[in-house]
């Protein structure tokens, strides 16, 4: 697993990249646009995702357990019964597609 632990990313466009089992452990991705972004089994472990936008990305078998996502944009991301447990600290109860 590839390692961007403590970067700042905060307003980045990453629209559709490639992110797949990356470690963003304490990333700044705050307002990143994260957009149809490939996320499977990334670790995002304490990754502030504040206001970013996750329209659309896939979050399944991804790690986010500490992340901060209060603002952010989850509208059709696809995450899997992992995911889920994680967020809801957040959301309350989250629905699964």
């Amino acid at each position: 697993m590839r390692d961007l632990n403590s970067t700042d990313l905060s307003g980045e466009n990453l629209v559709g990249v490639n992110l797949q089992n990356l470690r963003f452990d304490f990333v700044d991705l705050s307002g990143a646009n994260l957009t149809n972004a490939n996320l499977m089994y990334a670790d995002l472990t304490n990754t502030d995702l504040t206001g970013a936008s996750l329209h659309g990305a896939d979050l399944r078998g991804a790690s986010l357990q500490g992340v901060k996502v209060e603002g952010a944009d989850l509208e059709g991301a696809r995450v899997d019964r992992e995911s889920v447990k994680e967020l809801r600290d957040y959301f309350g109860e989250v629905e699964i597609e």
